[in-house]
């Protein structure tokens, strides 16, 4: 039976209370595909996120309640219904209990205009304007979030406010790690398009130069700062602000070694030496790109038609080009063949292109699927780390 023919959750629905809830009614159907031709398994999906060990913390961690562990089951289910083809990244779930957080209705936050002003759109007059000097979404993100949902225990407040003093007492240590943070990527959203395949070289280029700066900031903190910090601080520092930066030289390295800047016009972005096949085939398509202007070279003496251009021409590929002027030079060569013209240009193939052309489709073919399948290891290679 679905959500929507029980009698009690239609009068709930409809109930007063829930005015301003948001609820998504879970039909029967989705725990019924299996076996269906041309779906997927939902079963496999949510096999594999529990497989994963994301949620077999829930069920030996007694901070979890019945409810909760019901509740995450429940997510899963959601994600794996709506994201079947391309799952994305789950962190382990966490605990929040309002015994360490002051919880704060919505009617409460606009009155006090914490994040959002009662009058006009300007953030500038919220809490959230006035303090924001954050220079990554990440930490505009977390900010949002302490000022939404504040801590209620003592101990948590005094080491914020500790890491905080640390900064003001040392403003040329924030200003050397402000710096640093300039150059991070939303490494948060970018592992998102990594995890469901939608991302592009320069993502992963992104995330190698956020990595490489969470190294150097490690690094800075430990070498430059450490000396000058009582031991206290230290510590405190540590655990509030180094918990989310992880050093990985060994990905950070192989991300440089293997994502260079992409061809101009074309989606190649391996760097040379990375891959000994990619290598063999852009020698290949290099030795066919001068094929071609040999040819060029060699109808241009033929001819006399010093203007005569290669170009990429929709589904033709490569053809030569040249002005309706000097298009009447070629009428006694039979072996240039026109295949298109305008008010000014006149456009011409030719056997042997058309043999390149093709050579070069298949070579590019064969590149691309190298290049793919070594960026999907690129990619579960971040996953995992």
């Amino acid at each position: 039976m679905g959500l929507s023919s029980c009698p009690m959750v239609e009068g709930l629905l409809q109930s007063s209370l829930l005015r301003e809830c948001c609820i998504t009614a879970v039909p029967v159907e989705w725990y019924q595909e299996r076996g269906r031709g041309g779906q997927q398994d939902l079963s496999h999906f949510h096999q594999r996120y529990m497989e994963s060990g994301l949620f077999s913390a829930i069920v030996s961690d007694s901070r979890f309640s019945e409810l909760e562990r019901s509740a995450a089951s429940a997510l899963l289910w959601y994600i794996c219904h709506t994201h079947r083809h391309a799952l994305p990244h789950l962190l382990p779930p966490s605990p929040f209990s309002q015994r360490h957080h002051l919880a704060i209705d919505a009617s409460t936050r606009r009155a006090l205009e914490l994040v959002s002003p009662q009058q006009g759109n300007s953030k500038k007059s919220t809490l959230l304007g006035s303090l924001d000097r954050t220079l990554t979404a990440a930490g505009a993100r977390l900010l949002r979030a302490r000022l939404t949902a504040p801590l209620t225990d003592v101990t948590s407040i005094n080491k914020r406010l500790d890491t905080v003093e640390v900064f003001h007492l040392f403003p040329l240590h924030r200003e050397a790690v402000r710096v640093q943070l300039r150059s991070c990527a939303d490494v948060q959203r970018t592992l998102q398009k990594v995890a469901i395949m939608s991302c592009s070289a320069g993502d992963l280029r992104a995330i190698q130069t956020t990595l490489c700066t969470a190294g150097s900031i490690l690094r800075y903190m430990s070498e430059v700062m450490r000396p000058e910090l009582p031991a206290s601080l230290w510590t405190v520092l540590v655990e509030e602000t180094t918990s989310g930066l992880i050093d990985l030289p060994h990905l950070v390295l192989e991300l440089g070694r293997a994502v260079g800047e992409p061809h101009p016009n074309r989606c190649h972005f391996i760097s040379s030496g990375y891959s000994e096949e990619v290598d063999r085939l852009r020698e290949k398509m290099g030795e066919n790109e001068n094929a071609v202007q040999r040819l060029a070279s060699s109808l241009q003496e033929q001819t006399g038609v010093t203007k005569l251009s290669v170009v990429a021409y929709r589904m033709y590929g490569r053809v030569f080009e040249l002005s309706r002027a000097q298009a009447v030079k070629l009428h006694r060569f039979p072996q240039l063949i026109r295949i298109d013209h305008t008010q000014s240009k006149a456009r011409y193939t030719h056997v042997d292109l058309q043999t390149l052309n093709s050579e070069l489709h298949s070579l590019e073919a064969d590149y691309m699927e190298i290049q793919d399948n070594l960026f999907q290891l690129l990619c579960d290679k971040e996953i995992r780390n």
